[in-house]
C-alpha cells in the first residue's frame, strides 16, 4: 500500500494548475470562450487541490483516512495521479503551443507570451485530452476532478465514517456504471459522471467550510475509481540530467510548499526518501516546458522536456481535425458551485516572467534592507490638479512611455502609498505622529507594472533603465519610480497581508502630466512605498522581478531566537533576532541557489538573517523541534562585526586577531549567529518547511558567501 500524499504533493499541484489557468488567456485580449471557461475551471481545481491539502493536514492526528480501508486510502492516490496527469498534459501542450513574440506598439513594441496561430485557428478541432477528448470534454473532466476532490475534502472532514463510506459508495456505483457503458463516448460518459458527483457534493452536509467555498463532509475515495482513473504517466529523464524515479519514488511522499519555479510563482521539492537531482522549473509565462511533476518529488528545469502519456514529442501536436463527438454543454446551475472558492490561509506563491539580466544581478550585489517596522503615521491622499486624462490620452500615455521597453510584470494593484516628511514643531509634542512622518496615497485602484526600457543618452549611449509604472484606473494619477542601476532590491512582505509589498530605499517619484515626455506635474522624494497588489499570486511575480530572484515558498513565523553552543547556551539568555515576520525561499537566478530570508528585528541589527539551504560548503542542518518550532544549526551569518544597514557585513573587515570593536578576536560563536530556533504560525507551515528543506538539500552546490 502506497504512503498518502504530503502537503507540499498536493499544494504543487495547485500550483501547477494556477500556472495552467493563467498561460490559458495568456497575451489575448479577446481569448476565445472556450478558454476562459478551462481557465476558470483550473483555477477552481487548484483551490480545491488547496483545500484539500489543508484538510488533509489540519489535524493529522484525527484525520480519518488513517482508519480507513487500504484500498480507499489507495483510492485518493489513484484520484490525485489522475489530476496530475490531466495538469501535465495541459503543461507539455502549453510549451509546445505557445511562444514569446515582440507585439508592435505606437512607437516601439513590447514582449507578450501567446499561443499560436494555428492553435487559435483550430482549437475546436484539437484533441485537448490524451482521449482524444474536445474543449468541452476537458472542461468536463477538469470539473469533474474538481467535484470529485470537494468529495474527499468532505471526507477527510466528515466524523461519521459510515455516513461518509455509504456516500462514496453510492458516486463509485456510478463512476463504475458510467465507465462501463461502452456505447456512451468519452465525452458524455465524463460530463455524467461530473453531474453525478457534483449532484454527491451538493447533498453531503456542510461540516465547516462555507458552502461558497467547498462544501464539507465525505470521505475517502474507493478503489473503485480505478476503472475510471488513468494511470499515472511513466516519467521520462530530463535534459538536466534527472533520472527517472522508481516505483517506490513514484508515490507521494513529502514536498515543499509551493513549486520550485524560476522565476515562476511556487515551489516544490521531495521527502528524504527519493534521490536525484533538484531543478527548479520556470514560469508559465516565460517559456513554459513539459515537465510532469513526480508525485514524490519537483523535478522541473528551465531546460526540462518530460513528457507525459501524450508525448508531445518535436512538435508532433495531436491536432485532429476530424469530427468531434458532440459534447452536452454543463448546465449554468452545476457551474455556479465552484465561482466563489474563497482563498485559503496558506496561499502558494506564483511564478514571474524570465528575463536574460546580467551580472550586477548577482547576490553578491548590495542589498537594500528595509525598517522592522512602520510609525504610526497619518495617511492623507493627493490629487493633482487637471491632470485627469481621457481613455485615448491613456492609451497614447502609455504607447509612449513603454516604447522600446519590455514589460517584466504587469498585475492589478489596489493601493499605492509613499511617506514624506512634515516639519515638527519642538515645542508641540505630537503622540500621533512622533518620526514627523506621514504616509500619502497617490491612488487606490491602479494598473502596475515593471518595465525596462531602452534610452539613449545624450552622448549617444544606449542605457538600459528600470521603472515601477502606476497608473490609476480613473485617469488622475501616473506615477514612475526609477530603479538603481546595479541594486539588488529585497521588496518587504508584509506578514499581516501578503498583497503588501513595500521598498524602502531612498527613491524619487515622478507623476506625469498626461503627455508622456512633458514636464512632470510633481517629483518627490520618499524613503519608504507601499505597492497594494490585488492578490497574492500577483504581489509574489512582482516580487520576483524586484529581487530578480524567484520566489519558491513564504512561511509566516512569530518569532526567530539565536541559538548558542556549549556552556554559553545554558548561561546566556535568549536574544530574539526576528519577530512576526515572513520566512521567504528564493532560488537566485545566477547561482541557482536556494536561500531563506527573515528581516531582523532592529533591536537585534539593520538588514536580513539569510542563510544558503543548499550549500556544500557551508551545509545547515534543520530539525524539528516540536511544537511549531525547528532548530537550524551550522549558520555562518556575521555579528558583532561593523554590519552596514544595507543587508551584508561591512566590507573592510577587522584585523586577523582583533574584533570590529578593537578588541582581541572573540570566540566564533560571538562573532557570528551560528544556530537558531524559528518559530512558525503553524504546524502545517513548518511541516511544509521540513519538506522543502529536505527536497532542496538533495542536490547541494558550491555557493558563494551570501552576505
Amino acid at each position: 500500500m502506497s504512503s498518502l500524499p504530503s502537503v507540499g504533493d498536493i499544494l504543487m499541484l495547485s500550483q501547477l494548475a494556477w500556472r495552467i489557468g493563467r498561460a490559458f488567456v495568456a497575451g489575448s485580449e479577446a481569448a476565445p470562450q472556450g478558454f476562459i471557461e478551462i481557465e476558470k475551471q483550473v483555477s477552481h481545481l487548484s483551490k480545491s487541490l488547496k483545500f484539500f491539502a489543508e484538510a488533509l493536514f489540519s489535524n493529522p492526528d484525527n484525520n480519518i483516512l488513517n482508519y480507513a480501508s487500504a484500498d480507499t486510502k489507495d483510492g485518493v492516490r489513484k484520484l490525485l495521479s489522475s489530476i496530475q496527469q490531466t495538469l501535465q498534459d495541459l503543461d507539455s501542450l502549453i510549451f509546445e503551443h505557445q511562444s514569446t513574440v515582440k507585439k508592435s506598439t505606437e512607437g516601439g513594441w513590447t514582449v507578450v507570451r501567446t499561443w499560436s496561430p494555428m492553435v487559435l485557428a483550430n482549437y475546436k478541432y484539437m484533441m485537448w485530452t490524451s482521449e482524444g477528448g474536445s474543449l468541452e470534454s476537458l472542461r468536463d473532466l477538469l470539473q469533474m476532478h474538481t467535484n470529485t476532490l470537494k468529495l474527499t475534502t468532505h471526507a477527510v472532514q466528515s466524523n461519521s465514517l459510515s455516513n461518509l463510506e455509504e456516500a462514496v459508495r453510492s458516486i463509485s456505483e456510478k463512476v463504475r456504471r458510467r465507465h462501463r457503458e461502452s456505447a456512451t463516448d468519452f465525452d458524455e460518459r465524463i460530463h455524467e459522471v461530473s453531474r453525478s458527483i457534483h449532484a454527491a457534493v451538493n447533498g453531503l452536509p456542510n461540516t465547516s467550510m462555507d458552502n461558497s467555498e467547498i462544501d464539507s463532509a465525505s470521505p475517502c475515495f474507493p478503489a473503485e475509481l480505478e476503472d475510471l482513473l488513468p494511470p499515472p504517466p511513466p516519467l521520462k529523464s530530463s535534459r538536466r540530467g534527472l533520472s527517472a524515479p522508481t516505483a517506490g519514488q513514484s508515490e507521494l511522499q513529502a514536498s515543499s510548499v509551493g513549486d520550485l519555479s524560476a522565476p515562476s510563482r511556487p515551489s516544490s521539492h521531495t521527502s528524504g526518501s527519493s534521490s536525484g537531482k533538484f531543478d527548479p522549473r520556470w514560469s508559465a509565462l516565460s517559456g513554459m516546458n513539459s515537465r510532469p511533476l513526480s508525485l514524490s518529488r519537483a523535478s522541473m528545469g528551465r531546460e526540462t522536456s518530460i513528457r507525459s502519456q501524450m508525448s508531445y514529442q518535436s512538435g508532433d501536436f495531436p491536432c485532429a481535425m476530424g469530427s468531434m463527438s458532440p459534447v452536452e454543454p454543463t448546465p449554468p446551475h452545476l457551474m455556479a458551485t465552484d465561482r466563489h472558492s474563497s482563498i485559503v490561509s496558506i496561499e502558494p506563491l506564483p511564478p514571474s516572467m524570465v528575463m536574460e539580466i546580467d551580472s550586477h544581478s548577482s547576490l553578491n550585489r548590495r542589498m537594500d534592507t528595509l525598517p522592522v517596522s512602520q510609525p504610526r503615521i497619518s495617511t492623507k491622499s493627493i490629487r493633482l490638479a487637471n491632470a485627469v486624462a481621457t481613455e485615448r490620452q491613456m492609451d497614447n500615455f502609455q504607447a509612449d512611455a513603454f516604447k522600446n521597453s519590455a514589460i517584466l510584470c504587469d498585475v492589478r494593484g489596489t493601493a499605492v502609498e509613499w511617506t514624506r516628511s512634515v516639519p515638527i514643531d519642538p515645542e508641540e509634542y505630537n503622540p500621533s505622529n512622533p518620526y514627523g512622518v506621514e504616509l500619502v496615497q497617490a491612488m487606490e485602484s491602479c494598473r502596475l507594472c515593471i518595465v525596462k526600457k531602452r534610452e539613449v543618452l545624450p552622448q549617444g549611449e544606449t542605457h538600459i533603465a528600470t521603472s515601477i509604472w502606476a497608473f490609476s484606473d480613473d485617469g488622475a494619477m501616473r506615477m514612475q519610480q526609477k530603479l538603481q542601476d546595479h541594486t539588488q532590491y529585497i521588496p518587504y512582505s508584509s506578514y499581516f497581508s501578503s498583497e503588501k509589498i513595500s521598498l524602502s530605499v531612498p527613491s524619487e517619484l515622478k507623476f506625469h502630466d498626461v503627455v508622456y515626455g512633458s514636464r512632470p506635474l510633481q517629483v518627490s522624494s520618499t524613503n519608504w512605498i507601499n505597492y497594494v497588489i490585488e492578490d497574492a499570486q500577483a504581489a509574489a511575480s512582482f516580487q520576483n522581478e524586484l529581487m530578480s530572484s524567484t520566489l519558491i515558498a513564504q512561511f509566516k513565523t512569530e518569532k526567530t531566537l539565536r541559538l548558542h553552543e556549549g556552556i554559553t547556551s545554558v548561561l546566556t539568555y535568549q536574544e530574539q533576532m526576528c519577530g512576526m515576520e515572513n520566512l521567504r525561499v528564493w532560488e537566485d537566478e545566477v547561482t541557482k541557489g536556494i536561500f531563506a530570508m527573515i528581516h531582523f528585528s532592529a533591536q537585534f541589527r539593520p538588514g536580513y538573517f539569510a542563510f544558503w539551504l543548499n550549500s556544500s560548503q557551508n551545509s545547515i542542518r534543520v530539525k524539528d523541534d516540536g511544537g511549531c518550532q525547528v532548530k537550524v544549526k551550522g549558520l555562518r551569518i556575521p555579528h558583532g562585526i561593523d554590519v552596514k544597514g544595507k543587508g551584508k557585513a561591512s566590507d573592510t573587515l577587522p584585523e586577523p586577531n582583533q574584533t570590529a570593536n578593537g578588541g582581541r578576536r572573540g570566540s566564533e560563536h560571538k562573532r557570528f549567529v551560528t544556530g537558531a530556533r524559528i518559530e512558525f504560525s503553524s504546524e502545517v507551515e513548518k511541516y511544509a518547511f521540513l519538506d522543502l528543506v529536505k527536497q532542496v538539500q538533495q542536490t547541494m552546490i558550491m555557493l558563494p558567501d551570501l552576505m
